[in-house]
């Protein structure tokens, strides 16, 4: 079973590190995740490339690849609200 999700990518000079540094913020005080939990999304953050935030890319669930599901919610969500990507830097 596998699962593909697509997302428009990052706004224009926004990067993997500033979405990474958004989700960090937000994490624990707005969601209430574990430090560990950060930690995880951390380190899949670090082992993605650029390529992988770009438009039409996708993260599969089961497949692994490319980034995975949860940072292509991620994606979605910064679609929804690209400035609240740009008021993480």
């Amino acid at each position: 079973m596998s699962t593909t999700l697509s997302h428009k990518g990052l706004p224009a000079g926004v990067g993997r590190f500033d979405l990474l540094r958004l989700f960090e913020q937000v994490a624990r005080p707005g969601f209430g995740l574990s430090s560990t939990a950060v930690a995880l999304v951390r380190h899949y953050v670090l082992k993605t490339m650029d390529g992988d935030y770009l438009s039409g890319r996708g993260g599969g669930i089961g497949g692994c690849s490319d980034m995975g599901a949860g940072m292509a919610a991620l994606l979605a969500a910064v679609d929804e609200n690209p400035s609240s990507a740009h008021a993480a830097g």
